[in-house]
């Protein structure tokens, strides 16, 4: 890799220069135009887009509003490369053979995904995901047809009342959207709450006074130890949050967090991976017994039925985003959630 190309990209991004033939002075759109070209960093950076797919050498493909298409689009073997040293340099981390699987992120909330030979047998994979600005407000939501009017009053009245939420669904269907609308909508009540995010790669975007942001890190030769989700659960828990809001739920952490919400730990709001309202507590109770292996499944199940107030279910289907399920937990009958459908 040119570690000296790279580095001359990435000072330059940082230092904010607008590019003058196209106006765009985001630092991820200057990356993109120093390795890819200005026709490509240009077409990614529009509104319409929200992932990028580069499938090596052979093909590029973009998800636009919801569909995955093809673009006339090519790469070559040098931009790569030096695409890969800049966001190695900037999330301090090797991405090479020895390193072939790599989870990241670019500034403005871009998230990246690479895997190189020899995992990857089509050559170098890069996956790049980015926040979806224009999305702020229910009125987005609900013109789109991703929820209802009455969806939406259901779920605000919920946050404002500290209800324990959880916000399921499969990868891009809107999970993260949906946390950062339902916040930025609290009135002046609530907007001096001390609320905690913690996230794998930062992709909230929480606009109250009183926000902190946690984010887990990577071992890297700057920092020896890793710094999980778990650790952040625990550390939030001694900052006297009035909410925590957790970006994903997906490992050990799930019983520290359902530990706190049965210790009086209100208004917690999470996201997870799920195919249901049901699936998502199912998987949240395994998940539970990653982080302490003795714990009988009825443990969390009980936290589950007392202390997790709503249930949110997102999924996408021929491109288009919506809520099928809002449902709140009766509680617990011969090992089975008893749900009420609430819209």
């Amino acid at each position: 890799m040119n570690i000296d190309l790279g580095s001359k990209i990435i000072d330059g991004a940082m230092s904010g220069n607008i590019s003058h033939e196209t106006g765009y002075s985001s630092t991820a759109y200057l990356i993109f135009e120093k390795c890819f070209g200005q026709e490509l960093a240009c077409f990614f950076e529009s509104q319409e887009f929200t992932e990028l797919m580069i499938n090596g050498t052979d093909a590029v493909f973009v998800e636009k509003n919801g569909q995955v298409i093809e673009t006339e689009f090519k790469v070559d073997d040098k931009a790569i490369s030096v695409f890969l040293d800049v966001v190695s340099h900037l999330n301090s981390r090797n991405i090479d053979f020895s390193h072939p699987i790599f989870d990241g992120k670019l500034p403005g909330a871009y998230r990246c995904n690479v895997v190189l030979p020899p995992v990857s047998l089509n050559g170098p994979l890069i996956t790049l995901r980015k926040h979806i600005q224009r999305i702020n407000n229910f009125e987005v939501l609900i013109s789109s047809g991703m929820m209802t009017q009455k969806t939406s009053q259901v779920l605000i009245k919920a946050l404002v009342e500290k209800k324990n939420i959880i916000v399921a669904g499969g990868t891009g269907t809107g999970k993260t959207t949906l946390v950062n609308i339902l916040f930025n909508s609290l009135d002046d009540t609530c907007s001096n709450e001390r609320i905690i995010t913690i996230e794998d790669t930062a992709e909230l975007n929480i606009r109250l006074k009183h926000v902190l942001k946690l984010e887990s890190r990577f071992k890297t030769p700057d920092c020896p130890f890793e710094i999980t989700i778990r650790d952040l659960v625990k550390t939030a828990l001694r900052m006297r949050p009035d909410r925590l809001v957790v970006g994903e739920v997906r490992g050990e952490e799930a019983y520290d967090l359902l530990h706190a919400v049965n210790t009086g730990h209100r208004g917690t709001v999470c996201t997870i991976h799920a195919n249901s309202c049901r699936d998502a507590l199912r998987r949240l109770e395994t998940l539970a017994i990653l982080g302490h292996s003795n714990l009988d499944i009825s443990i969390p199940r009980s936290w589950i039925a007392s202390n997790i107030n709503l249930v949110v279910y997102i999924e996408r289907a021929a491109g288009v985003r919506k809520i099928s399920q809002v449902q709140s937990i009766i509680g617990v009958e011969a090992g089975n959630y008893v749900l009420e459908d609430l819209v």
